[in-house]
């Protein structure tokens, strides 16, 4: 016959160990991808992906951070992390806090880590960041901390994506990027020279190709 009823076990289990990886899954198919803090940040669109901590291949895929358009820049500094969609460029130290920081975004692929110490007056230390806007060069430092270099200095037509890059030639320290896609000009390499000195040095180069 049919029965009915319940039971509460309490004895032993023979299930083993809590699967830990459950519900987790690998990274996502993403177009940049940052490590900070024990994590690795994968954009991918509009979202932001933080794995798991200290296990760089578990994702949770329902934790994301989402932008209001596709991710431009994701660079880290020692204490956090700068990334910019279509619209603004945020500070972020926790997967759940934003700031913002800048009105405007990045130029996709320009930007660079740079060591602080080759700098200006070398005062400061520590990993900073370089990046192209549509109203600029930009330093970003830690604790989120913002400065467009050029935007008093010189306008020129920022392009839909490039290239950028650190490198020291000839005595001078160099941010050297390459834009595409600009307005009335298809390819152009810019270099700005010295930048330890004080000011950002103007005039520069803008030419279809890097010359020495």
């Amino acid at each position: 016959p049919n029965q009915s009823g319940w039971q509460v076990y309490s004895g032993e289990t023979e299930l083993g160990p809590e699967l830990k990886t459950l519900f987790f899954d690998q990274a996502p198919a993403g177009h940049m991808l940052e490590y900070f803090n024990g994590r690795i940040y994968v954009a991918d669109g509009q979202y932001v992906f933080p794995s798991k901590p200290y296990a760089y291949e578990l994702f949770d895929l329902e934790d994301y951070m989402p932008f209001d358009g596709p991710i431009s820049l994701l660079g880290a500094v020692e204490d956090g992390l700068f990334i910019a969609d279509g619209k603004r460029t945020y500070f972020v130290k926790d997967p759940k806090v934003r700031v913002p920081v800048l009105p405007y975004g990045a130029i996709t692929g320009t930007m660079t880590k740079i060591d602080l110490r080759l700098f200006g007056d070398g005062g400061m230390e520590g990993t900073g960041l370089m990046w192209i806007s549509r109203k600029g060069i930009v330093l970003g430092t830690r604790g989120g901390s913002v400065r467009n270099l050029s935007e008093s200095v010189y306008v020129f037509e920022a392009g839909s994506f490039g290239a950028g890059l650190f490198r020291q030639s000839n005595g001078h320290n160099q941010y050297v990027a390459l834009l595409q896609g600009s307005v009335g000009e298809s390819d152009a390499a810019y270099r700005w020279h010295k930048i330890t000195s004080s000011n950002l040095e103007l005039p520069f180069e803008a030419t279809g190709e890097l010359t020495n």
